[in-house]
């Protein structure tokens, strides 16, 4: 029987290392990548929060810790952005985000790599191909963070009278919220006001005050904008206690 050689680098066909479609394992995967590009992920992490941008929508951080926070967002938005030979069968994928132990976010703009190793089969042959892509990641503050730090407001909870029973049991539930805040506080002599960040959570709010300590609840609306062609209302919510 005739050797057979690969027709690029002249490789010879072994029993332990047989061609490829007539190519050795180094040239058929030169010529037939398992890997064929990424589309660039929009990386976009809060600074402040460190809550993550997909899909036109903010999510909550990964972990505490930025490093690792950063290494699995990195991780989570690579994968569906990764192009694959459609003729291979992936086996495997691993991503290292390539972070410096020192990072710190010094800049809006930065750059990270991130080392791929994927694993396939091609022709029934087990392949692997490591590449080094570099990952743009954006830091900038989420909207609730805007919202938290620029006195916005869509609704004044107004305590009356005084109770600080009250005041604090609406600061714990509102501690355990991810989605508002209390952006202001004015503690007068005939009550509270405090002004929330989330309208529908004022509302929900309110009705559970009113189950709670047996309130009287009234609602009064002012106009103070337009978005997309729709009026956009601040509420203010009186809780009147019995007393």
């Amino acid at each position: 029987m005739n050797p057979k050689f690969c027709p690029k680098c002249g490789f010879e066909e072994t029993n332990s290392n047989l061609l490829i479609d007539g190519f050795c394992k180094k040239c058929f995967s030169q010529k037939n990548p398992i890997f064929l590009g990424i589309k660039e992920p929009k990386i976009i992490i809060c600074t402040n929060c460190k809550s993550y941008m997909h899909k036109n929508k903010w999510y909550s951080s990964l972990d505490y810790d930025l490093l690792k926070n950063i290494k699995k967002i990195i991780s989570l938005l690579m994968q569906e952005k990764i192009v694959f030979n459609k003729k291979a069968k992936i086996t495997k994928i691993e991503i290292t985000p390539l972070v410096p132990k020192n990072f710190q976010i010094k800049q809006k703009l930065t750059t990270i790599n991130a080392e791929l190793k994927i694993q396939g089969l091609m022709f029934n042959k087990k392949l692997e191909e490591i590449y080094e892509i570099p990952i743009k990641i954006n830091f900038s503050a989420c909207n609730l963070c805007i919202k938290k730090t620029s006195n916005y407001y869509e609704a004044i909870l107004q305590i009356r009278p005084k109770s600080q029973e009250v005041l604090d049991f609406v600061k714990k539930d509102i501690a355990e919220k991810k989605n508002a805040f209390i952006t202001k506080e004015e503690h007068l002599k005939y009550g509270h006001n405090l002004y929330l960040t989330s309208q529908n959570y004022a509302k929900n709010l309110a009705s559970l005050l009113k189950d709670k300590f047996n309130a009287e609840i009234k609602f009064s609306y002012i106009l103070f904008g337009r978005k997309d062609g729709k009026d956009i209302y601040r509420t203010t919510i009186l809780i009147k206690l019995k007393t």
